[in-house]
């Protein structure tokens, strides 16, 4: 009798053990939003924190969203006081690794909203990996306090021309995007009052 019973218990664990295992997703998105930019924008940037939780490495193939023409995974980086900007994926996240989404470096690029994004605004981004597709909601905030008019200003200061050597795909990019050759000259200190955002 008491076999049987350690039989049956034993049985009952492995089946809880595969049932977690196969309904918890590899890719956790954790805080993910959209910082809010100008109404006439067609580049907005997401964030929030990557967490593949399993023991394998996870590769992110592609992203997608209902709410935008293409979504891209990008590193910003300063290089000779010039800001450059990199599409990212395909990318692989280690296993029980971490990527962190934050102004200044890593981040979502939404390209082309098919709507206006005002602040509380929800938008599904889909990242599509090697382990199925996970679907996360994220919601439009405006910057932190102290943020919001500085980076607006920038964001919608007419200046023309290209940012030189943006390194998104081997070409110029427009400072429309950017937000003028200013943008560049004031990154730094963006990155390091936005550390924790």
């Amino acid at each position: 009798m008491k076999r049987l019973l350690a039989t049956l218990l034993l049985g009952c664990s492995i089946m809880a053990n595969a049932a977690t295992t196969a309904e918890s997703p590899a890719l956790t998105v954790f805080d993910p939003w959209i910082r809010l930019a100008p109404p006439t924008a067609e580049v907005l940037a997401g964030y929030g924190e990557l967490r593949n939780g399993s023991n394998r490495d996870l590769l992110i193939q592609s992203l997608a969203s209902p709410e935008f023409e293409k979504v891209e995974l990008h590193e910003m980086s300063m290089a000779g006081g010039m800001m450059k900007m990199r599409r990212a994926d395909p990318y692989t996240i280690k296993a029980n690794d971490t990527l962190k989404l934050a102004p200044g470096g890593w981040h979502l690029m939404l390209i082309g909203p098919k709507q206006k994004m005002p602040v509380g605004t929800e938008a599904t981004v889909t990242f599509h990996t090697s382990a199925g597709d996970v679907s996360v909601r994220l919601r439009v905030y405006p910057p932190k306090e102290g943020l919001s008019k500085s980076i607006l200003d920038f964001q919608t200061r007419p200046e023309s021309g290209t940012c030189p050597d943006s390194g998104l795909h081997n070409q110029e990019l427009p400072c429309s995007i950017l937000g003028g050759p200013s943008m560049a000259r004031i990154a730094s200190e963006l990155v390091q009052r936005l550390p924790n955002q």
